[in-house]
């Protein structure tokens, strides 16, 4: 088995919802070949907009809300 790699960037808003976008469709792709989707951790600051702006992304794809923390 592989280890995780981390990497820690500073990203605004506008560049969080693409790389959401592009993780999901990632995702989805992998999926549907029968392979292990990734996952992605946001961190930063409480009040940053993090958990807004990852809801707002899924309520546009048509996710549905589910906490899990």
């Amino acid at each position: 088995m592989s280890k995780s790699k981390s990497i820690q960037s500073e990203i605004n808003i506008e560049q969080l919802v693409n790389i959401l976008l592009h993780i999901i469709n990632t995702n989805k792709q992998l999926q549907s070949n029968s392979l292990m989707p990734v996952a992605m951790n946001v961190i930063g600051d409480a009040g940053l907009g993090k958990t807004s702006v990852i809801e707002q992304t899924g309520i546009q794809l048509g996710y549905k809300k589910e906490d899990i923390r």
